[in-house]
């Protein structure tokens, strides 16, 4: 048995909840315009680009240059940060194709972004056709580095649709070039499209079936959309086909959601184009409530992602934790507490400490890497640096260059230094036992916080 990765009352694995799983508190992507293009526009597979496509109706960039990456994230790190009192920001690589350039080029680019301050990590939207060997090593040496996360547009299972909405690759292609992608530990995610007049209803739920196959990290699930400037608007215009409205949409997303693999994280479902450029189709009901009549559907029909109690499908091999919602909070994670002691009742740290401050190190250390290969670089670190006072004061390439191999090595080595500063400087060098000082370290959140409660301070 498996627990699932997120709460049952959420009802699927929300991209807002593995973010805070991932780094302790809230982050916002910075969507950007590199001035990418596409082998479907500039002459290599086609000119007119995929018959839905024209990025007007989703990128609110019109820099085309990319000297201005840094430029477009300040500016929408200041939004983010103004309006959602963010502290931590991922570079969105989003318009067109972000790896149709020279290797060299999107090195230049990627890490540029990385340069920004508070920027925690990067997403980069392409083609899965447009990434080779050389590119693959490229993203996997930035992965050691960084939180990196690609998102390949597969569009749909179906080359019969593929072919129809002019994509210029096939299925095949989208799945070899997953596989490679996941084989070298990189976070994979996807970007499917619904309401292709070649695909009925049942074709579309059974590409839940193929996607859980390809053992996606994340997926973006967009319904089709008809918009100014398109070749599918001339399509449309000549030969109307049916499209989802909103009510449909709804049922559609549900039915699905019940036969995805709950370990795929969803970070769409509904699109939205931009004003004024929608043709069709065109649903009064804003988006907020279309994904909260989503959230209603499933609490009606007592299922979530992954399982449907009055259907044959689904992943029931998770430990469901279903504790009532009313429930006061201290009453519920008593429960929850009780819970887990009876299905883990020898769980232990395994991180190897013998001081607070080494537990912290350790658990910075541990976010995307193994608690074995932490404890195999925190014995030869802790005697180099056996006090907060000689991490806060440590060369910063130094130190890099020690945790190397736990991976996402600069965000790490910032982080560790930051937060023994903080130490040093606000608590004379001795890490603080509650939870509301805990929290307010630079490069700690609740996550790595809850870690370090005291009953982890007696060593191991």
């Amino acid at each position: 048995m498996s627990l699932l990765p997120f709460p049952v009352e959420d009802r699927y694995y929300r991209f807002s909840r593995y973010l805070r799983q991932q780094f302790g508190e809230r982050v916002y992507r910075i969507s950007l315009d590199a001035g990418f293009s596409c082998p479907t526009r500039d002459g290599k597979l086609g000119t007119g680009g995929c018959l839905y496509c024209d990025n007007r109706s989703f990128s609110h960039s019109a820099t085309k240059n990319q000297s201005q990456i840094k430029t477009q994230l300040v500016e929408g790190i200041e939004k983010a940060r103004n309006k959602n009192k963010a502290n931590k920001f991922l570079a969105y690589f989003q318009a067109y194709t972000n790896t149709y350039a020279p290797v060299k080029d999107l090195e230049i680019l990627y890490r540029s972004a990385l340069d920004v301050p508070d920027i925690v990590g990067i997403i980069i939207g392409t083609r899965p056709d447009c990434v080779d060997e050389d590119i693959l090593a490229l993203l996997n040496d930035l992965r050691q580095e960084t939180y990196l996360s690609v998102e390949y547009g597969i569009e749909s299972v179906y080359d019969k649709t593929l072919e129809w909405a002019r994509r210029g690759h096939d299925f095949a292609t989208s799945r070899k070039t997953i596989e490679k992608t996941k084989n070298i530990g990189i976070h994979t995610g996807g970007h499917i499209i619904f309401g292709f007049p070649t695909e009925t209803r049942d074709e579309i739920l059974n590409s839940a079936a193929i996607l859980n196959h390809l053992k996606l990290d994340a997926l973006k699930i967009h319904h089709l959309h008809i918009v100014k400037g398109s070749g599918l608007a001339s399509v449309y215009k000549k030969t109307p086909f049916p499209l989802f409205d909103a009510e449909e949409w709804v049922q559609l997303v549900c039915d699905f959601l019940e036969i995805l693999d709950p370990n795929i994280v969803i970070q769409r479902l509904v699109g939205d184009a931009r004003a004024g450029t929608l043709i069709a189709p065109y649903w009064d009901t804003p988006k907020p409530r279309i994904l909260q009549a989503i959230q209603k559907e499933l609490e009606n029909r007592n299922s979530y992602q992954g399982f449907n109690p009055s259907l044959s499908y689904g992943f029931s091999n998770y430990i469901i934790y279903l504790i009532p919602v009313k429930k006061d909070l201290k009453s519920r994670a008593s429960e929850i507490f009780n819970r887990l002691k009876k299905h883990y009742p020898d769980s232990a740290c395994s991180l190897v400490f013998q001081k607070p401050h080494e537990l912290l190190v350790s658990t910075i250390l541990s976010a995307q890497c193994t608690d074995k290969r932490v404890n195999q670089v925190t014995p030869g670190l802790f005697q180099k640096y056996p006090t907060p006072k000689a991490f806060a004061e440590a060369d910063i390439d130094e130190l890099i260059n020690d945790i190397r191999s736990t991976g996402f090595y600069n965000n790490k080595a910032k982080a560790i230094k930051a937060t023994m500063t903080d130490i040093v400087e606000k608590y004379n060098g001795n890490v603080p036992n509650r939870l509301d000082q805990l929290i307010q370290l630079r490069g700690v959140g609740r996550k790595t916080a809850n870690e370090l409660y005291p009953k982890n301070w007696t060593g191991s």
